[in-house]
């Protein structure tokens, strides 16, 4: 402190009190750990909080930096009582000097600012290297110290308040962890819409065929009853079911909300497109043969769409049996009931299931993202209002 800093007559400068010295090469020391000695003012933070084994040699660099800081401005750095001070000494950042006085070069602000960091690590590593700095600075070379940035001041702020840095991280993993959810939330409602719609269509598609099936086999057993059905080519319109189906799904495919696709291992031979067009409808086509109770379905890219593609088992019935077995261009007559003779495939695009999921969850995600951006200002303006007091 200055009051040990004695000048001679010859302008020589001497050292007074070595009361508080430590002896490094036997690390011993006058005050136990825990013991706080010294003049608060000018101690160093690791020695304000006594711990004596943390003293070295940038500890004098802390309270030589204090010296300076006091010729600079003409005020120490923490003023108040002992408590306060020592407080300040752990916690505070001192107020930059050019704020007390604007002629101060910055440049010794720098270097003074550097030898009192609250850190040791961040102090010049001896006093040597503190004078090879002013040294530099004398000689109007660029010195080794530079300015605080900002990422090591949010460092110190949220050293400072932990409290407040804890609640703000909480709440901004948490609202990053809400935002993932409900995306991925959102995502798995689109394909859940999209797949029961599918299902749905594929249901209402059996049972339009089934009535219709049975429309035709009514009207077959009444003009035979008739004795018309020799004026009536039925053999030209069947399999009359699937002709049915098939133009049915050329009718829904013109709107575009979907397609109906009807494929088989054994279809006629008038069928150019009736086999699997791929590597799901053959997939499909095993797997229902193994289960015919279960559908198959898969979420992909069609035609550069987003679609679910939904597969289910046509099997034969008595009626499907009779006409398949029977029919002059069948592939296949021995099918048996219970056979898997084709799938029915349903292709829903899912561009409208996602705009509708989307806008229910967008209000939710967006009073999120404000939420945190609000808390992300005030945290700002905390620290900049924290930063201005200090240094006032």
């Amino acid at each position: 402190k200055p009051s040990n800093i004695i000048i001679d007559g010859k302008g020589c400068i001497h050292l007074m009190d070595f009361g508080l010295a430590k002896r490094i090469a036997a690390d011993e020391t006058v005050t136990q750990e825990g013991q706080v000695m010294g003049t608060p003012a000018y101690m160093s933070p690791e020695q304000a909080r006594g711990q004596s084994s943390a003293v070295d040699g940038r500890s004098d660099v802390y309270s030589l930096g204090v010296v300076m800081y006091e010729m600079l401005t003409g005020q120490q750095p923490f003023q108040g009582k002992k408590r306060l001070l020592l407080l300040q000494v752990l916690e505070d950042d001192p107020r930059p000097p050019t704020q007390l006085n604007e002629e101060i070069p910055r440049d010794l602000e720098v270097i003074c600012l550097k030898a009192m960091s609250k850190l040791p690590r961040l102090r010049y590593g001896s006093a040597g290297e503190f004078s090879a700095d002013l040294a530099r600075y004398l000689r109007g070379e660029p010195i080794v110290a530079r300015p605080i940035g900002y990422a090591e001041r949010f460092a110190r702020w949220c050293r400072r308040y932990p409290l407040a840095v804890a609640a703000f991280l909480t709440l901004l993993l948490g609202s990053i962890g809400a935002v993932i959810y409900l995306s991925q939330l959102s995502q798995y409602l689109v394909r859940q819409t999209a797949r029961d719609s599918a299902q749905m269509q594929s249901d209402m598609l059996d049972a339009v065929n089934e009535y219709y099936a049975g429309i035709v086999k009514d009207l077959d057993v009444h003009l035979q009853e008739k004795g018309m059905a020799a004026d009536i080519d039925l053999q030209s319109l069947r399999p009359v079911p699937a002709r049915f189906t098939i133009q049915l799904g050329k009718r829904l495919q013109s709107s575009k909300s979907v397609q109906v696709r009807l494929y088989s291992d054994y279809p006629f031979p008038q069928r150019e497109d009736g086999g699997p067009p791929d590597e799901f409808a053959r997939r499909a086509l095993r797997e229902l043969e193994k289960n015919p109770h279960e559908p198959v379905y898969q979420f992909t890219e069609l035609d550069e769409r987003s679609v679910v593609r939904y597969a289910t088992a046509r099997v034969m019935t008595e009626s499907c049996v009779q006409c398949h077995n029977h029919h002059p261009d069948t592939p296949k007559n021995d099918w048996q009931i219970g056979d898997v003779r084709g799938v029915l495939e349903v292709i829903r695009p899912l561009e409208r299931d996602e705009q509708r999921t989307r806008r229910g969850m967008g209000n939710a995600i967006t009073w999120i993202v404000s939420t945190v951006g609000i808390m992300t200002v005030f945290v700002c303006i905390l620290i900049v209002a924290t930063t201005r007091k200090k240094g006032e």
